[in-house]
C-alpha cells in the first residue's frame, strides 16, 4: 500500500510538472554516449555521422507482429529514444517505417507509414518539434535482406534519421 501510494505521487508530480504519461523522464540525464549504450543494450543501432544521426530500430522491439500497434514496451523504447533525440537541438526529424517482401506492395506501403505515423505521434507527445518532425512509409523498397519474409528480420524496421537544419 505504501509503495502504491509512493508511485502515486511521484506520477502526480510529473504530472503537474508537464510530463507525459508515456514518458517520465530518466533522472539524473545520461550523457550522449550513456544513452547510446542503453539504446544498444535495447536493441537500437545509433550511427553519428558528422551532422547526421541515424537511429534503427528493429520493427519487432516496437510493434505487435505485422500490425502498427506498439506494444508497452516500444513505448518505453521510444521514450528512452526520444530523450536522446531531444538532447540535440535545431535538427530535423525524419521517421521512416520499412517492411519486408511478404504480401503486395499496397499492402506494405500501408503498414509501413501506419508504423512511421504511430512512432511520429509517440515521440511529438514525448517533446519532439512537431515542426521539424515527418513520418514517411517505404514498404519494401530498400531492403537489407533479400527473400527473408518472418518477422523480425532487418528489413522490417524503423529509421530515425536527425539531421542538422539549414542555417542552423
Amino acid at each position: 500500500m505504501v509503495r502504491m501510494r509512493a508511485i502515486f505521487l511521484l506520477s502526480l508530480c510529473f504530472f503537474l510538472a508537464g510530463y507525459t504519461a508515456s514518458c517520465l523522464p530518466c533522472i539524473p540525464t545520461l550523457s550522449k554516449t550513456k544513452q547510446i549504450q542503453a539504446l544498444s543494450r535495447r536493441g537500437v543501432t545509433v550511427v553519428v555521422l558528422g551532422d547526421q544521426i541515424l537511429i534503427v530500430v528493429p520493427s519487432d522491439r516496437l510493434f505487435q507482429p505485422m500490425t502498427a500497434n506498439i506494444t508497452s514496451q516500444g513505448s518505453l523504447l521510444l521514450c528512452a529514444v526520444a530523450q536522446y533525440i531531444n538532447s540535440y537541438t535545431k535538427m530535423l526529424v525524419k521517421v521512416a517505417a520499412y517492411t519486408g517482401e511478404t504480401g503486395s506492395q499496397r499492402v506494405a506501403l500501408a503498414l509501413s507509414q501506419q508504423q512511421a505515423d504511430n512512432v511520429a505521434t509517440l515521440l511529438r507527445q514525448d517533446g519532439i518539434n512537431a515542426r521539424v518532425l515527418y513520418a514517411v512509409g517505404y514498404g519494401r523498397d530498400h531492403l537489407v535482406e533479400r527473400n527473408c519474409n518472418h518477422w523480425g528480420n532487418d528489413n522490417f524496421r524503423i529509421e530515425i534519421t536527425l539531421e542538422k537544419l539549414e542555417g542552423c
